[in-house]
């Protein structure tokens, strides 16, 4: 779970393979779903609060607009489960780990 840069939306991560952003004054999600096919381990927020960046054990990391509407994912995928997903600091870049060698 992390809160967004700007404190209003809460992001969870969830083992039923869902990532959502929620209101986090009202509680409701103001997002669609983003589905993956196993866990979610992570899901964080650009420092801009732009993105939604998510890593699962379904081998694959999705960044996602954060803002509400659809949105097609980016799609990392790896050859083993990744285990977490940062952005760096300025935004640029992202970096996803499984535990491959």
């Amino acid at each position: 779970m992390q809160f967004s840069p700007d404190g209003q939306r809460v992001a969870t991560a969830s083992e039923d393979g869902t990532a959502i952003i929620w209101d986090a004054v009202t509680g409701r999600a103001v997002t669609g779903t983003i589905r993956h096919e196993s866990a979610v381990w992570v899901a964080q927020f650009s420092p801009d609060g732009k993105w939604l960046l998510t890593a699962s054990s379904d081998k694959s990391a999705r960044l996602c607009s954060a803002c509400p509407g659809p949105a097609v994912p980016l799609q990392i995928q790896r050859g083993s489960p990744v285990q977490y997903a940062e952005f760096s600091p300025d935004a640029q870049w992202i970096v996803a780990t499984s535990s491959e060698s």
